[in-house]
């Protein structure tokens, strides 16, 4: 396997907001706790701690979260470390997708990873551990009830309502059986499969079965999976819940930010509504809002009192749960979270958070870009090159790379020269028949015409030749698109990652864990991996 990094620039993928970000732009400087740098890292692992008390309930919370998974000695490493006042978390967090959806989401925890062992070589006394933070408490279930195996959606057919995490795995075994069916020529698949019915048997919700996933793969390097819906880690929470539902800082501050985000031309990624929290039961999640003196609980007869709301805080904290604009203070509340792992959209929503998290004396963490990957085959990128691209063009719009294609090929083949040639050749046979029988003259031409209109008919032949073999090329390219963009999408954001492994070997997934010339602390870049197709697939 080999890669070709490409500048962020040359995709045109990226909004400009993450672009200046990621070039470190001065105006944007107020927005954050530091560009990831260094230095900046320096200041924070001085300035950031956690309360001793809210640690050992953080170890006791993971533990009893691992109690029924497989918990690698790497994880309890971790899960011990974090005890310790000189250990810092590096988090990314996603929604609890089907089979782990889109292949981004893995990119996200191999980022944290290598950026926790990057810290540990810059800061060898503290410990650095990766955590990856399960969206458990998300109730957009259409969001990600679906995924993509070689560009088939795979859907589930769930009825479940409420928190994602929470849902029964019903129908789930069926999905595995038409995945099967998809990857039947494929030996990579085999393991893959057995531990995702295995996984299916022993979990009970779909949280804990993402989790055995991610642990499956991830386990052994000290990744920690934390679900954040837990009563006692609510507990430590409860402050910034009553603090939102009294008095509102976050919509305040964050549209403080907004409006300076706005002023600079950005468009702004959310919008933080007046009570940025929701109330949940046993099959619902519904916004609270405020409105009468009292606060309702949307789509439900659920309303409460001030001092009723606030008592039911105390007692059930769990029933309160943050949206995007207050999740980022929940895990700051209880990680001692040094950097969030993210892509453009979450580093730009993120960018709005700062004042918050000062008006709330909340450690604001250093964002830091997740890698960003593409994956083909060596066959397809000898076809691009073929066709006289070069990596960076995958990126370029397919109408441009069309035209340049009729440019290329668009000229037409013309025998001039040669059929002066050959008008020369027989005027100097006419000179020699004059001399000899002139009588000949009209034979020496009309074969003269016949040879010239031989060499049009060949011309038009091979001109012929070349707008087929224009259509073809242009053909080719639309289908080596195709696996960059599958549907319209970019691979990452839209194929799974286990179909890449399926297709090209495990070996793939140690390749880009392994990569370590990889710098966090360095611009993003975007990353072409060429790998060879699995030996199953070699029919194809």
């Amino acid at each position: 396997m080999n890669t070709f990094e490409i500048s962020p620039e040359k995709t045109g993928i990226f909004s400009n907001l993450f672009l200046d970000y990621i070039n470190k732009e001065k105006h944007i400087a107020p927005w954050t706790n530091g560009f990831p740098e260094l230095a900046s890292f320096a200041k924070l692992i001085n300035e950031t701690s956690l309360d001793q008390a809210n640690r050992i309930i953080l170890q006791a919370c993971l533990k009893n979260q691992y109690l029924n998974i497989p918990t690698t000695v790497a994880v309890k490493t971790s899960i011990d470390l974090l005890g310790n006042s000189n250990t810092f978390t590096v988090c990314t967090g996603h929604q609890l997708c089907l089979f782990t959806g889109p292949a981004y989401f893995f990119y996200k925890i191999i980022s944290c990873i290598q950026f926790c062992r990057q810290l540990k070589k810059e800061f060898p006394e503290n410990n650095f551990i990766p955590v990856y933070w399960m969206a458990s408490e998300d109730h957009d279930i259409d969001e990600i009830r679906s995924t993509f195996f070689f560009s088939k959606k795979i859907e589930w057919n769930t009825n479940g309502k409420g928190k994602a995490g929470r849902l029964a795995l019903t129908n789930l075994k069926d999905l595995l059986v038409e995945l099967e069916k998809l990857t039947d020529n494929n030996n990579n698949g085999v393991e893959i499969f057995e531990k995702f019915n295995m996984f299916l048997d022993e979990s009970n919700h779909l949280a804990e079965f993402i989790a055995r996933i991610v642990n499956y793969w991830f386990g052994n390097y000290g990744l920690i999976v934390l679900d954040p819906d837990v009563v006692e880690l609510k507990k430590i929470f409860k402050s910034e819940i009553e603090n939102e539902l009294i008095s509102q800082t976050a919509i305040k501050q964050v549209h403080l930010r907004t409006d300076e985000i706005k002023n600079k031309g950005y468009e702004p990624q959310v919008n933080p509504r007046e009570i940025n929290l929701f109330y949940s039961g046993n099959e619902f999640r519904e916004r609270i809002v405020y409105s009468n003196e009292k606060y309702k609980i949307l789509n439900t007869s659920y309303e409460f009192s001030k001092d009723e709301i606030l008592k039911e805080l105390n007692d059930n904290p769990e029933k309160f749960s943050p949206n995007v604009v207050l999740r980022p203070l929940y895990q700051q509340t209880i990680l001692p979270n040094i950097a969030y792992l993210g892509g453009p959209a979450e580093i730009s929503y993120w960018l709005q958070f700062k004042s918050m998290f000062d008006c709330r004396k909340i450690t604001y963490p250093i964002l830091v870009p997740r890698r960003f990957i593409q994956v083909i085959d060596e066959s397809t990128l000898h076809k691009w090159q073929k066709l006289g691209f070069v990596p960076e063009d995958f990126f370029v719009q397919p109408t441009v790379l069309v035209n340049q294609l009729i440019e290329k090929s668009n000229h037409q083949i013309k025998l001039n020269n040669e059929k002066e040639r050959i008008d020369s050749l027989f005027s100097e046979i006419v000179n020699v028949a004059q001399q000899v029988d002139k009588g000949l003259i009209n034979l020496i031409r009309a074969e003269n015409q016949k040879t010239i209109n031989g060499l049009s008919a060949i011309e038009s032949k091979m001109n012929k030749a070349v707008r087929e073999k224009h259509l073809t090329s242009i053909a080719k390219l639309h289908s080596i698109l195709e696996k960059i963009f599958p549907i319209g999408e970019l691979q990452e954001r839209n194929e799974n990652f286990h179909a890449l492994l399926f297709r090209f070997s495990p070996e793939l997934l140690d390749y880009i864990l392994n990569q370590n010339q990889i710098d966090f602390f360095d611009k993003p870049k975007m990353e072409l991996i060429v790998a060879k197709f699995s030996e199953s697939l070699k029919t194809e």
